[in-house]
Order: structure tokens, then C-alpha cells, then sequence
């Protein structure tokens, strides 16, 4: 009885046991299941039937693995049945069908449970849904893997650093009370060389092998010291102060090198963490801008130069002012000797020349660099260009009683080129000689021939030109001699006039110099050209004294009006003043003008206005036609001449004007017919 009673108590306790596990499996979140020791279901709990829509004749036995994606059904199933064999605990993932058709990622943990004696009696397991984690987990994969792609293959320099020593070792010197960090390495410059070796680079992507040189990885990272000069060091001293302050971005710009030597400048970007302990993979951006800060030095470099050369400009301005100021005293002096006159208008028409070459400089350079300027091309005999360049320049040398020696071939050389831009060249290296040397020295002018090309050289016995100098003398506004006391002037702007205009007849300039004190020369090289020159027309030489011609000058500048009527008037012509657009007209009836000098620049109706409104008169038609007009302007450009030319000006004269060319004109000595300049 009492042995009964006890197997009753003992299969009610295990019943009772039993559904008080089912009540407990069917309330729990996850998915359970119990199977026998063949491995055969033998319970799965309510989560398990309301997830999958399987009944228990759908589920039990074998059946819950047609639950299971078909791809994973395999290895689930041999999963299960080593583990079961082994008789040991097991986890999988695979993809359970919900009961909606789709599945979803779940992941299956199951030991063996065992009897009273240890026998084994089977699995009890659990499923759980994974797959918002599975989405997770692949978005992340996802995301690593574009950033990966992005790191590779952008173009910018991106480094992966380790800081977290570094930030331990900052956070332990403020904890010893350091406040002010970049005084601090300052005074400490053995600390930041300390930091620096903390530092541990961790990743670098394909953009920085190809700035630095390097073939794979590994060269790079081995390369560090290499890299990181001296140079660099005020760019660690900025991202170990930024670090300490807390900031979490940093921008500067650093110094480093290639592995093959090269030095680079590039612009650093390091985002630090918001979180501060997060410092084991800290991204650094590297973008080269040695190109730019190589044109930010060289436009400051010719900032430089600019600033040097309109200070120079207002010197050569107000040089000449002083020796035209005595020569108008000298003048006004009751009584001057004869010599003393022809003295005094050399000495002017010297300063009036060079303002002129100063200004014609000046305008070159700016219509070269505009491309404006136009060559008038033809055949031309070197030694008769040179000879002209010699004539312009002889009062300036013979000033300094400097003596010109010029060593042509017998057989003439000839050029195509522009006469007058030619002979410009050569009186700029003329120029140049005579201001940078001294008195009763000897200037050497050469004209020989190498190959196809015809070669002047122009040698002086001078200041010379330093070795540095040299590399850059045909450069804008450079200029060997800066010091505020030189005697010799010049803009900086002749040598680079020079050389544009050579290149644009297809030929070269250099120039060389054994040192300071020790001379220097030019030497020029142009294309011989095959053909003979052209002889100009001989002009027409009038054997009797030239009639007196009635001119009008229409021009508002009254000391320009009354010197140019000075000169005509005792050059023997009639000459009247009108200092505007109206007065001029009046007088073409009442003084019948045959020349009229017209400045452009006039007030009211300007210059242009006034010729083509003469041109225009049918009143007047008979004195038009005879009428010749000829514009005075500072404006140079060829642009100004065609205008002038459309306006019906009969030709075109910049000031200021040379004196014998506007009486050859004035006085009909015109050659060839065509408008004059």
C-alpha cells in the first residue's frame, strides 16, 4: 500500500511538474521545444505555433524543420544531428518562415537535459527572433564596407591614428596641474618629440602611398620617421594642444616629406572623438597644397616687387622734375648766353626723353600683356636697325662722355621684322648700359651671325648683375640694385619689354655677367631672313625754305597750347589757340586753318567729335577738303590710332611730341602720303 501510494505521489509530482513547465514554455517571449533522445519533437510551446502557423501535427517529430528556409534546411538539420550524436550543447542561425511566408533570421541554442540517473533524454532549446539584429548587423557591414570603399578610393590623403597614449598622457600633466599646454611644450620641446612617438598611425588608404611615394602599406607605415621632419613638429605641437582643450576639430597646415625627399606642404584635418575615450582610430586628412602655397609665395613675391615698384615710379617721376625745373629758371634769367641756351635744351629734350621712354615702357607692357600690340613686319638690314638705336641713344651716352663701338659683318644681315619695335629693343639694352655704367667707359655693340640667326650683343663695362639675379633679370619690376641712394634709375620694366617683344619675332634674349662691377651682356637672337632689304623711299628734300602754313591748336591744356604755338611760331607759321570744341569751330571760318593740331581729351565734345563734325560740314565742304587734322593724345595704343584715323584725323601723334617729326609734317614733308603717327 504504502509502496503504491508512493509510485502515485511520484507520477503526480512529475505530471504536475510537467504542466507546470508547459504553462511556464507557452507565457515565455521566445519559441521552445523539447524533443526524445532520437532527436524527435516532442514539444514546442504556443510562441512557437502562433510565429510559424504550424499545427501539432505540422510541427512534432521532424516536422518543424520544413519551417526552416530551404537553403538552410541542410545544415541546420546536420547541426542538429552531430550535436545530438555527441550529446553536446549547440547554436545555429538559419531563416525561420514566419507564418506570413517570410523569414527571418533566428538563432537556435539548445544542451541536453538528462534523467535522475544521468541518462540522456534529450534537448530542450529555445528560438529567437534575430532578425532586427541581422539587419543591424548587415546595415553596419554594409556601411564599413562603403567606407572602406570611400577611404581607398578617395583622393585625399586619409590616415587612421591611435591617440589614446597620447590623451593618457595629456590628461595625466593636467592632473598635475598644466593649464596652459602650448607654453608649456614651448618650454618643454622634448615632450612634444615624446608625444609624437605615441602616436601610433593604425590604417592609411591608396591616396597616401601615391602622395608619399610608397608601393603597399607596409613601406609607409615602416617610413614615419622619414616623413615627419623637423618641419613638422609645430603641427603635432597644434593637435596635442587641440587635445587638451577638449576641441573636436582641428585644422593647420604642416610641413613633411616624400620618401623620396620631397617636401610637401599639406593642410591637416583631424576630427578628434566627442567621446574622449574613444581615441584608438582617430581620422586624419592630409590634402597637398604645395601648388598653392608655391602661387601664394609668388603672388606675394610680386606684391613685393609692386610695392618696390611704384615707389621706384614716383623716384624716376620726380628725377627728371629737378633739371627741368633749373633749365626754366636758367630761362628766365634776364640775359643767357647763346651756349648756355642750346646747353640747357639738350638737358631738356634729354629728361623729356626719358619721361617719354619711361611712359612708352609702361604702356608696352600693359598692351603685350593685353596682346594688342600689332607688328608691322618687313625685311630689314640689322646694321641700319642698330644704327638707328645708336642715334637715339647718343645724347645719353655722350652725357657721360661714354664712348659706342659698334663691330658689324661686311655682308649685311637682314631680318623680318617691325623697325620700330626693333630698334626699341636695342635701345632698351643700350639704355640699360649707359644708366648702370660709369663715365668715359666703353660700350661694346656687336652684330654678327650664328647659323640661321642674326645675333647682337650689347656689352657695357658696369655694375654688373649678381648670379641670382640673372635667373629672373627679364622678369617685371625685378631689379638688381634696390638701395634708396643708386644714381641709375630704371623701372624694372625695359628688360621684360625686351624680351616680349624679341619672342614675338620669334627669337631670344640672355643675358650674362661675370659679377658685380664686372659688366654684363645682352645678347639678342632673331631669324635671319633670306631676302635682301627693302630700301625706304628717300624722302622729299625741299631746297627752298618752307612756306608758312595757318594752324589751329584746339587744346584745353593752356601751357601745352602755348609752348607747341611758340615752337610753330618761330618755326615762321601763323598760329592760333582754341580750348574747346566751339572755339575751333568758330575760327575755321575766320581764320581758315590749313593744319589743325586736335588734343583728344577736350572738354564737352571731345577730339573724335569735333574732326568727324568737320568732316560732316556741307557748308564748309571746300575748306574740309583742304583742311589736314592731326590728333594729339596720351592715349597710344593702336587702337586709339584706328580711331583716330575713323574720325577723320589725317594722322595720329602721341605726346609728347617729338618736335622734328611734327614740323616734317607740319611743313609737308610727308613720305608716302599715308597718316602719320
Amino acid at each position: 500500500m504504502a509502496s503504491g501510494s508512493t509510485t502515485i505521489d511520484a507520477r503526480t509530482a512529475l505530471l504536475t511538474g510537467d504542466a507546470l513547465f508547459r504553462d511556464m514554455a507557452d507565457h515565455a517571449p521566445v519559441m521552445m521545444w523539447v524533443t526524445d533522445p532520437e532527436g524527435r519533437c516532442t514539444y514546442v510551446n504556443a510562441l512557437w505555433y502562433a510565429f510559424t502557423g504550424q499545427t501539432p501535427q505540422d510541427a512534432l517529430g521532424f516536422g518543424w524543420i520544413d519551417a526552416v528556409h530551404p537553403d538552410d534546411r541542410g545544415s541546420a538539420r546536420d547541426a542538429f544531428i552531430t550535436a545530438n550524436v555527441r550529446r553536446e550543447a549547440f547554436r545555429l542561425d538559419y531563416r525561420l518562415r514566419h507564418r506570413d511566408g517570410k523569414y527571418h533570421w533566428a538563432i537556435d541554442s539548445a544542451k541536453p537535459y538528462l534523467g535522475p540517473n544521468g541518462e540522456f533524454l534529450g534537448y530542450i532549446g529555445s528560438v529567437i527572433d534575430i532578425t532586427e539584429r541581422k539587419r543591424a548587423e548587415l546595415a553596419q557591414r554594409e556601411s564599413e564596407e562603403r567606407c572602406r570603399a570611400l577611404f581607398e578610393s578617395t583622393a585625399v590623403s586619409i590616415w587612421e591614428e591611435d591617440f589614446t597614449a597620447v590623451k593618457a598622457a595629456l590628461d595625466a600633466l593636467a592632473a598635475e596641474g598644466v593649464r596652459d599646454f602650448r607654453a608649456y611644450f614651448r618650454e618643454h620641446p622634448e615632450r612634444v618629440a615624446e608625444a609624437v612617438r605615441m602616436v601610433r598611425v593604425v590604417d592609411v588608404n591608396a591616396a597616401s602611398l601615391r602622395l608619399f611615394g610608397a608601393r603597399e602599406k607596409r613601406e609607409l607605415l615602416e617610413s614615419l620617421d622619414a616623413i615627419f621632419v623637423p618641419e613638422t613638429l609645430p603641427a603635432f605641437v597644434e593637435e596635442l594642444v587641440a587635445i587638451a582643450e577638449g576641441r573636436t576639430l582641428l585644422e593647420s597646415e604642416a610641413v613633411v616629406q616624400t620618401l623620396q625627399g620631397r617636401r610637401l606642404h599639406v593642410l591637416l584635418t583631424i576630427a578628434f572623438p566627442a567621446v574622449r575615450e574613444r581615441f584608438d582610430r582617430v581620422p586624419v586628412t592630409l590634402m597637398d597644397i604645395t601648388s598653392r602655397k608655391q602661387a601664394e609665395d609668388a603672388i606675394h613675391a610680386l606684391d613685393r616687387r609692386k610695392d618696390e615698384f611704384l615707389a621706384m615710379l614716383a623716384h624716376e617721376l620726380r628725377n627728371p622734375l629737378a633739371p627741368l625745373r633749373n633749365a626754366a629758371a636758367i630761362l628766365r634769367l634776364d640775359s643767357v648766353d647763346p651756349g648756355v641756351v642750346r646747353q640747357v635744351s639738350e638737358l631738356l629734350d634729354r629728361q623729356v626723353t626719358q619721361l617719354a621712354r619711361l611712359v612708352d615702357d609702361l604702356l608696352d607692357v600693359a598692351r603685350i600683356s593685353q596682346g594688342v600690340i600689332e607688328l608691322q613686319k618687313r625685311t630689314l638690314s640689322v646694321s641700319a636697325v642698330v644704327e638707328r638705336a645708336l642715334e637715339e641713344a647718343h645724347s645719353a651716352s655722350a652725357a657721360k662722355q661714354q664712348r659706342v663701338q659698334l663691330a658689324a659683318p661686311a655682308a649685311p644681315l637682314h631680318v623680318h621684322a617691325d623697325e620700330a619695335r626693333l630698334v626699341q629693343v636695342i635701345g632698351n639694352l643700350l639704355s640699360n648700359a649707359i644708366r648702370y655704367s660709369p663715365e668715359h667707359s666703353t660700350i661694346h655693340v656687336a652684330i654678327e651671325s650664328e647659323g640661321a640667326h642674326a645675333v647682337i650683343r650689347v656689352r657695357d663695362e658696369g655694375i654688373g648683375i649678381e648670379p641670382q639675379f640673372l635667373v629672373n633679370v627679364f622678369e617685371l619690376f625685378v631689379q638688381a640694385d634696390k638701395s634708396l641712394d643708386r644714381a641709375q634709375g630704371g623701372l624694372g620694366i625695359g628688360l621684360n619689354v625686351v624680351k616680349r617683344l624679341v619672342e614675338m619675332h620669334g627669337g631670344t634674349v640672355s643675358a650674362s655677367s661675370a659679377g658685380p662691377g664686372r659688366g654684363s651682356e645682352f645678347t639678342v637672337r632673331l631669324p635671319l631672313s633670306a631676302e635682301a632689304a627693302v630700301s625706304a623711299p628717300a624722302p622729299d628734300v625741299r631746297s627752298s625754305t618752307p612756306s608758312a602754313r595757318r594752324i589751329l591748336i584746339v587744346e584745353d591744356n593752356l601751357d601745352a597750347a602755348e609752348s607747341l604755338s611758340l615752337l610753330l611760331d618761330m618755326s615762321g607759321h601763323e598760329v592760333r589757340i582754341a580750348a574747346d570744341a566751339p572755339a575751333a569751330l568758330r575760327q575755321l571760318d575766320d581764320f581758315a586753318p590749313e593744319i589743325m593740331l586736335v588734343d583728344i581729351g577736350l572738354p564737352g565734345m571731345d577730339g573724335y567729335a569735333l574732326a568727324r563734325s568737320i568732316r560732316e560740314r556741307s557748308a564748309g565742304a571746300r575748306t574740309a577738303h583742304a583742311l589736314e587734322l592731326y590728333a594729339l593724345t596720351g592715349y597710344g595704343r593702336e587702337s586709339d590710332r584706328r580711331h583716330a584715323l575713323e574720325a577723320g584725323f589725317d594722322g595720329h601723334f602721341t605726346k609728347p611730341v617729338d618736335a622734328a617729326k611734327l614740323l616734317a609734317v607740319v611743313e609737308g614733308e610727308r613720305s608716302g602720303g599715308g597718316p602719320r603717327r
